[in-house]
């Protein structure tokens, strides 16, 4: 599944964000900063929700003023989700 992060850029949090992403492995697939905005998103691709409720919890540990979740997309498709649904 994608997910995207969101952090505050201050005091040198973005150190600490891949940090805690590099020792987990999590494979960052791109990052956007808005201009002049102090909130960088992150996506990211992670295996189930139980890795990134414990990545968060790392993530929140580590940073000064913590990371949220923008948005959460499935890596499947429409017609995989369908049928995972009717088995």
């Amino acid at each position: 599944m994608k997910v995207i992060l969101q952090y505050a850029d201050c005091m040198s949090d973005d150190k600490n964000i891949f940090g805690v992403l590099a020792r987990n492995n999590v494979e960052v697939i791109k990052t956007k900063q808005k201009r002049y905005s102090i909130y960088p998103l992150v996506t990211i691709r992670i295996k189930d929700t139980n890795t990134l409720n414990k990545i968060l919890e790392q993530l929140n540990e580590k940073s000064v003023y913590g990371v949220r979740i923008v948005k959460v997309k499935s890596d499947k498709s429409f017609i995989e989700r369908l049928k995972m649904l009717f088995k």
